[in-house]
């Protein structure tokens, strides 16, 4: 889970980084890449997650999932900090609604 996630973002940010026409990569990344539970939350001084807020508490064993998210999005923050050709935005969303892929009548 954790390989996978992080390979796949070394992939496609470098491959941005030899496109010449890239200018900007958004990474959909997730609130799990900034905590795991409100016990996290509570620990955060002022109660204010932000750009500096990482999640500490996820591991293979806990949460390997979360594990996965934070750390492609700081090996993503690392590619985008050794380059000067585009910038990065990270969107973590905590919840997505929509359709599903796949259409089922019910």
């Amino acid at each position: 889970l954790v390989q996978p996630a992080v390979r796949g973002t070394q992939i496609v940010f470098h491959t941005a980084s030899r496109t010449p026409s890239v200018k900007r990569v958004v990474l959909t990344s997730s609130c799990v890449a900034i905590y795991t539970d409100i016990s996290e939350c509570d620990a955060v001084n002022n109660k204010s997650l932000n750009e500096e807020t990482w999640n500490r508490t996820a591991s293979l064993d806990y949460q390997p999932y979360s594990l996965s998210k934070t750390l492609a999005e700081q090996k993503a923050w690392e590619i985008a900090g050794s380059q000067t050709a585009w910038k990065l935005v990270t969107i973590n969303p905590s919840l997505v609604f929509g359709p599903g892929v796949k259409y089922h009548e019910s």
